[in-house]
């Protein structure tokens, strides 16, 4: 068996990594630094990223998004980076939110700026989306912002990289930033379907920063699940050390079967 030069290099040689499609909720995966899944205009731009899991909610613009092979912490990867202002794909197949299964977001992106508005999905409004947004200081990470109150991660950081990720279900609201939860018994107030990537519904905030991956998921995840997703992303995003020293995959990759 050939052997590669890192955990994740010989989990994929040996076909081993553990594989998202496994995930039955999972409801949309988006990657930037999968060649093959991009649309590209004439001048080089994303016009298109295709649903990984093959359901069909594939992801359009009519305007192009830039994208550029970038040094993605240490290493050079594909990343689609939205202006901020008029840049956003709309989902072909929405994802409806139904508050006893519940809703689950987590994406790999740039963490910058200070009280800017970062949507990086929506389930209907400026005020049920799901961002990263820096709130007060560049250290305080906001990744879910309801109906009923803004969700601030008790996880704050001043990483460049980041993992962040909103889960939303009838009753809790739970954000994510690096595989750490922080929950509020208080019902999300989602009510729309998700349609949009990089814009609240309403697009009047949209993400201005480097897109790595995104996966959606038609549930609210359990902390197993969590892990293995999170642990997943830091590891194809160069990311393992913004895990805790505690996580589960923080010194490996999750593996098939776990």
């Amino acid at each position: 068996m050939p052997r590669g030069v890192s955990l994740l290099d010989d989990a994929q040689l040996q076909r081993q990594l553990f594989n998202p499609l496994s995930e039955p909720s999972l409801a949309g995966w988006y990657s930037a630094d999968n060649l093959p899944s991009l649309t590209f205009d004439g001048s080089g731009n994303v016009t298109a990223m295709r649903d990984l899991t093959g359901k069909g909610r594939n992801a359009s613009t009519a305007t192009g998004i830039p994208y550029s092979r970038n040094s993605w912490v240490n290493k050079n990867r594909g990343v689609i980076t939205p202006n901020g202002t008029s840049h956003y794909f709309a989902i072909a197949s929405p994802i409806t939110y139904n508050s006893t299964t519940g809703i689950t977001m987590l994406a790999s992106v740039r963490n910058s700026g200070v009280n800017a508005g970062r949507t990086i999905a929506a389930t209907s409004t400026v005020n049920g989306a799901f961002q990263t947004r820096l709130n007060n200081s560049p250290s305080v990470v906001e990744v879910l912002r309801s109906q009923q109150a803004s969700l601030v991660s008790s996880a704050s950081t001043s990483l460049t990289y980041i993992i962040a990720g909103g889960m939303g279900i009838s009753g809790k609201t739970t954000s994510i930033l690096n595989g750490v939860s922080t929950v509020v018994s208080t019902d999300p107030g989602f009510s729309n379907p998700l349609n949009a990537i990089f814009a609240s519904t309403d697009v009047t905030e949209l993400f201005d920063s480097q897109f790595l991956e995104m996966f959606i998921f038609s549930s609210a995840l359990n902390q197993r699940q969590l892990d293995r997703f999170v642990g997943r992303m830091a590891w194809t995003g160069d990311m393992t050390s913004n895990l805790a020293a505690s996580h589960p995959y923080r010194n490996r990759p999750p593996l098939i079967g776990e």
